[in-house]
């Protein structure tokens, strides 16, 4: 979705000097670049990809060489000469010929005069908070409708200015009536606007946004709305007395930062339904990677339009009086890649979006890219390589395994590092960010920590995208400064993989022998109280650490190829960089940990005491002890009295060569006996919590085979165990959150696992 040609001078201009020399010949990229004094071909490129989006350039082979493309201008590219669609004497009940074209809107007046442009900016934009607040924006829905509406003022402005007015009421909206909209969609391409905005609003989406703004209006006295005799008026009355009294010039003031502070506003109010990201996540990430003028950029499987738009403002930001043309392209994720955009409410808000920012260079659309190679629509590039990647996918999707990416186009080419477990979609995601980078593209894919630390599939993909030296940072964020996605329900934890393509050969700070592991846990606001989210802080020092790769004390270290390689390639940063808290992640020696270990009692005795006995049958798989089934037994008078179970005591029993029940014995008011058959490991509580202690061992119970089969061997060998000790106060939150939280039980199984290979590494 780029610029509308009659409002980018840089587009109008190129326009105009290319149609007079070609007309409707082909021609190529080279002979366009030649013609404009020997302009970058790929400046060329921005310029035919406007063109493309708006619908006024079409693309064949060159009959002499079929891998070259040639463009052709469409008739209907005269609208950018006369300001106008040639031909086009619409009789319409709704939209008609105007002698006023070209007229600019008044500029504000009253209490407005002499404050500068500054000033009424701002009033501008607290007014249009105050006005979300009356629309009564609780969801991503209202959000949609809210810009829509604006949109559709915009539209009117621009159909207007080209020769034609407009005559919708907002009766017509209170009637539901789409037909008008339609309308003015289809007269507003003609006259400029991107054909691509088209697929945006469909009838069905025009008529149900319609009946949505009817339910609005009619309840009006309880919203606040506005009085009935703006009803009748044209609706670009309505849209303006909606605007605060028609103080407002769309035209002037609305721009991508409004947008975006929209969003921000917006992000901890309708959590549920916007997207995962939250402002200052997506603030980090676009600087980290730090998109520069010039540049090409994309998003090739975001759950919204955010990251792309946040990465526009961004270069924005930088280009001053001389801007140089930038590609911004997006994709949003879905399901089934023939569906259409308009089935995506976040395609249709960025739709308003780009209408109400004038923004241009922007092309977004629907897709799966783990389905297809995205952007093919969008772009002349036969395999399009980008400067930047910037990507919030969605986390821990599942349903794409071997069988079906293995059926997609090109699939050895997306995927070359290997092909993901159907469990979780995170690395093929990654995959793709890559393989859409150019040769030396910079990358930031945000991905749940539990990516950071699977076995099977994903250590394999992760350990030859470390080997290739690709990966530059990996920086672990704190929990709950993100929300659910659409698709799925994200962990508590994240991270961001920054990638560079060509490291070895790229000058700077980073050593292409090491990756920066940034620890910024301890960066958030604060709060503990169980409250949904966090705000992440400290946004600088995370990235003033990334630029000068800087070590910092339980904040960030580089560490070797060689070191990540022995750590079974995790690339969790905490378990390289202990936290700010001093929380680091021993390894230590399950005998260490506990005050005593031994097997049970033997029954069956013709004399001796009677005591309640628990069997292993007497324990559920979940670890529960069913006391009920617990029976008195005789045992040997002989028995030590310290041989009962007391409170926070382990049991464990064996089968096959692996961990079969573990439980937790939590206390009985009558004294409790174990059986021969089981394993008594009572923890020291000065070093390790029992409920920790267990839901570790309970991570190795599928995992870590004995070789022994003798009970003195087997007590020998789990002794010998290398457990992950954190401090108390560490070890009380994650035994509360580990069952919830594959991210962080995926981090600690990985230490297990290395922490349990082999002697040497304890």
């Amino acid at each position: 979705m780029g610029s509308n040609p009659h409002e980018s001078p840089w587009v109008r201009e190129r326009y105009l000097h290319l149609y007079e020399i070609f007309g409707n010949s082909p021609f190529s990229t080279q002979d366009a670049a030649q013609e404009l004094g020997g302009e970058d071909v790929r400046t060329v490129r921005v310029f035919i990809s406007e063109m493309n989006r708006a619908g006024l350039i079409e693309k064949e082979k060159d009959p002499a060489d079929g891998r070259r493309v040639l463009y052709r201008f469409l008739p209907a590219a005269d609208s950018i000469r006369y300001g106008t669609a040639p031909g086009e004497s619409p009789k319409r009940r709704h939209i008609r010929p105007s002698s006023t074209a070209g007229r600019q809107p008044p500029a504000p007046v009253g209490e407005f005069d002499g404050l500068s442009d500054a000033d009424r900016d701002l009033i501008y934009q607290a007014e249009t908070l105050d006005l979300m607040t009356a629309f009564r924006v609780r969801t991503l829905e209202d959000l949609h409708d809210f810009f829509l509406l604006l949109a559709v003022g915009k539209l009117m402005n621009m159909v207007e200015r080209s020769g034609y007015e407009v005559d919708i009421t907002a009766l017509d909206l209170l009637e539901g009536a789409a037909a008008p909209l339609e309308e003015l969609i289809d007269v507003a391409v003609k006259a400029g606007l991107p054909a691509v905005f088209r697929s945006a609003w469909g009838h069905g989406e025009l008529q149900a946004f319609c009946s949505r703004i009817s339910q609005r209006l009619a309840g009006r006295e309880e919203t606040d709305f506005t009085p009935d005799s703006f009803l009748e008026d044209n609706l670009p009355a309505f849209v303006n007395q909606f605007l605060s009294n028609g103080r407002y010039d769309l035209d002037r003031y609305f721009d991508l930062d409004l947008f975006l502070h929209f969003y921000a506003t917006c992000y901890p109010t309708v959590r549920d339904a916007l997207p995962h990201a939250s402002p200052e996540l997506l603030d980090l990430l676009v600087r980290l990677v730090d998109p520069r003028p010039g540049e090409s950029v994309c998003d090739p499987a975001g759950c919204d339009c955010i990251p792309l738009l946040r990465a526009r403002q961004h270069v924005w930001e930088q280009e001053g009086d001389n801007p140089a043309p930038s590609l911004f392209y997006g994709q949003i994720f879905v399901h089934d890649p023939e569906a259409p955009p308009a089935r995506s409410l976040w395609y249709r808000l960025c739709a308003s979006c780009l209408i109400l920012c004038s923004t241009p260079g922007i092309g977004v659309t629907t897709g799966n890219a783990l389905l297809a190679t995205p952007f093919r629509d969008l772009t002349d590039l036969q395999e399009p390589a980008f400067d930047c990647v910037i990507s919030v996918p969605p986390w821990n999707l599942g349903g794409y395994g071997k069988e079906r990416l293995k059926k997609t186009d090109a699939w050895w080419r997306r995927f070359s590092w290997g092909v993901p477990s159907g469990r979780s979609a995170d690395w093929a995601f990654v995959q793709v960010a890559i393989s859409l980078a150019g040769e030396q593209g910079r990358l930031g894919v945000v991905v749940d920590r539990s990516a950071l630390n699977r076995e099977g599939e994903d250590e394999k993909i992760r350990a030859a995208i470390i080997e290739d030296n690709l990966i530059d940072c990996v920086i672990l964020l704190p929990e709950r400064i993100c929300t659910k996605t659409q698709f799925q329900t994200c962990n508590d934890q994240c991270a961001i993989l920054l990638l560079r393509k060509g490291r070895r050969s790229a000058a700077g700070p980073h050593d292409p022998g090491e990756i920066l592991f940034i620890n910024a846990q301890a960066l958030h606001d604060g709060r503990d109280d169980g409250s949904p989210l966090r705000r992440l802080t400290g946004i600088d020092r995370i990235l003033s650490t990334y630029e000068r790769s800087i070590e910092r004390e339980h904040f960030s270290r580089r560490v070797s190829i060689e070191e990540i390689r022995a750590s079974a390639n995790s690339l969790d940063p905490e378990r390289y960089v202990p936290g700010e808290d001093g929380s680091g992640y021993a390894c230590v020696a399950l005998r260490d940990l506990v005050l005593d270990a031994a097997w049970g009692v033997s029954t069956g005795s013709v004399t001796g005491k009677r005591v309640q006995v628990v069997h292993v049958s007497d324990i559920e798989p979940d670890g529960k002890i069913i006391s009920s089934s617990i029976r008195r037994e005789t045992i040997d008078p002989a028995t030590p009295d310290d041989a009962q179970l007391a409170k926070g005591d382990i049991l464990i029993s064996f089968r096959n060569g692996l961990f079969e029940k573990i439980a937790l014995y939590e206390g009985a008011p009558a004294p409790l006996y174990h059986h021969q058959g089981l394993l008594r490991v009572r923890p020291d509580s000065r070093k390790v919590l029992a409920p920790y202690l267990i839901s570790l061992l309970r991570i190795l119970k599928d995992t870590r085979r004995f070789h022994s089969t003798d009970r003195d061997s087997l007590l020998r060998e789990t002794l010998d165990l290398a457990i992950v000790v954190p401090p108390h106060s560490r070890q009380a939150q994650i035994s509360q959150t580990l069952t919830n939280n594959p991210g962080m039980q995926s981090f600690i199984a990985g230490l297990l696992a290395t922490a349990n290979r082999s002697p040497e590494s304890r």
